[in-house]
């Protein structure tokens, strides 16, 4: 989900306000190629609440979720798909532990690489 430290209309307090008022255990926050809003989730987490850090990497070409990264990472986005550099950004979040799927044309879901699987 996208907070306003990206194109989300909602602060990370009432995100995560939110998602306990509906009884959620976790969310993701995937802004556009930032980690800004990283270090902000900390302070309204608790045992209630899982926040997964991640980042919406917006390339040249489109858009692939990155899940479970470390705070304050920033996926490398300036590329496309033509460019050799993807394999290396997905190696790089691959090693780190990152979960990575992309939208099919026809809205299946479909893993790039061997992505470990979250929790």
């Amino acid at each position: 989900m996208h907070a306003v430290h990206s194109d989300g209309r909602l602060t990370p307090e009432r995100l995560t306000a939110g998602a306990r008022a509906a009884g959620l255990d976790f969310l993701a926050t995937t802004e556009h190629n930032t980690a800004e809003a990283h270090g902000f989730w900390n302070r309204h987490v608790g045992n209630d609440l899982l926040v997964i850090l991640g980042e919406e990497v917006t390339t040249r070409t489109g858009h692939w979720p990155a899940l479970r990264i470390r705070p304050g990472q920033v996926v490398d986005w300036l590329y496309s798909l033509r460019d050799e550099r993807v394999g290396r950004c997905l190696d790089e979040v691959h090693r780190a532990g990152v979960r990575v799927e992309v939208r099919r044309p026809d809205g299946r879901m479909a893993a790039l690489g061997n992505p470990v699987v979250l929790i």
